[in-house]
């Protein structure tokens, strides 16, 4: 059975078909604002698998260790253009990508304290689980990882107690898991990170690809951060994928230390699928640049059940909705959530 919701412990309507952002069942159709279309803005069924195949007719099954091939020169073309990035690290996935940013911070500064969100979503890897480590499901996981958290009460406040201790600052620029709530004003963390000479990396797993109508979130604000890592809709989620987006900078020093050694790598990591699948998305995606909304909080009390019972499939974090990252529906999409809110907010 096919079910509309992540919660395995309610059963729904089978699903009979997708619809870029609305799911279809037998009974009705239901406007999904929750992550599902967030990694997809382009829609469930879009067909990239199969734009993509002919890029990779003539390409080897296997790529092992970033190997340089014209498949993933133009991946990484298309992913650093209009950014001021000159480098990538291909991974399987954006969790994979958070813990490949954090040990180049490492390997470059030597220092294994970072400054991150504890209720962040930055994957769940050891590095992750270190950054995200006050949610639930990283429970039993926060002591796993040798890279610490200097984390406290702000993220301004933790930077001039902890500068010290740490390689960087690992942040959301839009934190999704507490309903696109801002981790604080992102040019002043960027000069603080200047001052006290800190990587200032962002996830933008959720906020980039051209949903806030910039590449990237952060270039609404004219920062250049040092990092920022990524998955999931670089491809609208056709198949597994990740990376790491590198300054020249931060570049060089990597090549420094590491005597121009390649020290990790992951089986596969960017191998034809991932690029091809990214060539085909991206342009589309950069198609639909500011055509799309963010999301608004809603009534007091809202139930997913209210919700699902009105046609709508969402997500209730204290008392706001989750909803896809931003600019994920059209103007029209978004009207028809009216009835669930006193006010609607946009943040354009």
């Amino acid at each position: 059975m096919t079910v509309i919701t992540r919660d395995t412990h309610r059963t729904y309507e089978d699903v009979v078909s997708l619809d870029q952002h609305n799911v279809i069942t037998a009974k009705q159709k239901y406007l999904d604002a929750t992550a599902q279309s967030g990694m997809c803005p382009l829609g469930l069924n879009t067909n990239i698998l199969e734009q993509s195949m002919h890029l990779l007719k003539d390409i080897p099954t296997l790529q092992y260790k970033n190997f340089d091939y014209e498949l993933i020169r133009k991946a990484d073309e298309t992913l650093l253009e209009d950014s001021h990035f000159t480098h990538t690290y291909w991974t399987l996935g954006a969790s994979l990508a958070c813990e490949a940013a954090v040990k180049i911070g490492f390997r470059t500064t030597g220092k294994k304290g970072l400054i991150g969100m504890p209720h962040g979503n930055n994957g769940a890897t050891f590095a992750g689980n270190s950054i995200n480590y006050a949610t639930d499901r990283n429970l039993f996981y926060g002591d796993v990882s040798a890279i610490r958290n200097y984390y406290y009460k702000s993220l301004l406040e933790s930077i001039e107690r902890f500068h010290s201790k740490c390689f960087g600052v690992v942040i959301e620029p839009l934190l999704y898991q507490e309903g696109l709530v801002s981790p604080g004003d992102l040019n002043e963390i960027h000069q603080a990170c200047k001052k006290h000479n800190l990587l200032l990396i962002l996830d933008e797993t959720f906020t980039g690809y051209y949903r806030t109508g910039f590449k990237w979130y952060h270039q609404k604000y004219n920062l250049e951060p040092d990092m920022i890592f990524t998955g999931k809709g670089i491809n609208n989620g056709a198949v597994s994928v990740g990376c790491v987006l590198l300054t020249q900078k931060v570049f060089d020093q990597l090549q420094e230390v590491t005597k121009g050694r390649f020290e990790f790598w992951q089986t596969a990591s960017g191998s034809p699928g991932p690029c091809a699948t990214t060539l085909i998305a991206l342009p589309q995606l950069k198609n639909l640049s500011g055509k799309h909304l963010f999301s608004c909080e809603t009534i007091e009390g809202l139930t997913e059940e209210d919700a699902l019972a009105q046609g709508f499939i969402v997500k209730i974090k204290n008392n706001k909705m989750v909803c896809s990252p931003p600019f994920t529906w059209t103007k029209e999409e978004y009207a028809k959530l009216s009835t669930l809110t006193t006010r609607v907010i946009f943040y354009a």
